[in-house]
């Protein structure tokens, strides 16, 4: 079981054996402050887990602007690019805080309902061709009529909504970077 001794937490100069962009301590105070128990009632080698599997998911879902700091750094973040927070300060050097509080959130979404971790997937999922796309029910004369997907598979990525838009109003998103903006 991973304790916090096994987290090397990324401190803005591109480490090569990093692994999560936040600590336990700035995530039990984070989660602490927003009222979120199932964190506060988590084992620490549940947090562990919660956080290098969260700042994964980051790394993989989102593309972000600039390059890394090195090319040896194990984590997508700090970025050559100048990173300007929303109040104009230079973040380069750093994880950027917009970047910190969504692997938190993320973090809380892997530890689920308390009773098993779970593995959030960046990659879109295929929808079954026996979709439906449309039905209509009509009561006089009883009429239903139902259409069915054409074959074409739809791509879905899975929605986490209260970190996605942490990540995406961050401004640090490449244009078309899964589905991000620039600002």
């Amino acid at each position: 079981m991973p304790t916090s001794s096994d987290m090397v937490v990324e401190n803005g100069t591109g480490r090569l054996d990093a692994n999560s962009y936040v600590s336990i301590i700035e995530a039990d105070t984070y989660h602490s402050l927003r009222g979120n128990t199932i964190w506060a009632s988590a084992t620490e080698s549940d947090k562990v887990v919660a956080l290098v599997r969260a700042t994964d998911y980051v790394d993989a879902r989102w593309k972000f602007t600039g390059e890394p700091v090195k090319s040896t750094q194990a984590l997508t973040f700090p970025r050559k690019s100048e990173y300007l927070n929303k109040n104009g300060d230079d973040v380069s050097a750093s994880v950027p805080v917009e970047i910190a509080s969504a692997t938190m959130e993320y973090a809380l979404l892997v530890l689920g309902d308390g009773t098993a971790l779970i593995e959030l997937s960046p990659a879109a999922e295929d929808a079954t061709q026996s979709r439906v796309i449309m039905q209509r029910d009509k009561v006089g004369s009883l009429e239903t009529e139902t259409r069915w997907d054409s074959g074409l598979s739809a791509r879905v990525t899975v929605s986490y909504p209260a970190a996605d838009r942490i990540i995406k109003s961050s401004g640090f998103l490449a244009y078309g970077g899964n589905g991000g903006t620039m600002r």
